[in-house]
């Protein structure tokens, strides 16, 4: 479950709770708190980054986007 959890794409919805009720947040809640999104540099398809946070900034406008920075262009075009 958390190797899963630790490539979600976007940093702040990497956030599970097992049967227990213990959270795993490898990245912590500050971000989800915010309400900012970054991508995850773990996560292995950065192309589907900026549709993924257009879809939730059409749901909550009061989203803050991280820019993909440092990436290599063509990280972009992987599946």
């Amino acid at each position: 479950m958390h190797d899963s959890i630790e490539q979600f794409l976007v940093t702040c919805t990497c956030v599970g709770i097992d049967h227990h009720g213990s959270i795993h947040a490898p990245y912590g809640l500050h971000d989800l708190a915010r309400g900012t999104l970054a991508f995850n540099p773990r996560n292995q398809t950065p192309r589907l980054y900026p549709p993924k946070v257009l879809d939730y900034q059409r749901r909550w406008p009061w989203l803050v986007v991280e820019p993909l920075h440092d990436l290599h262009p063509q990280a972009m075009h992987r599946s």
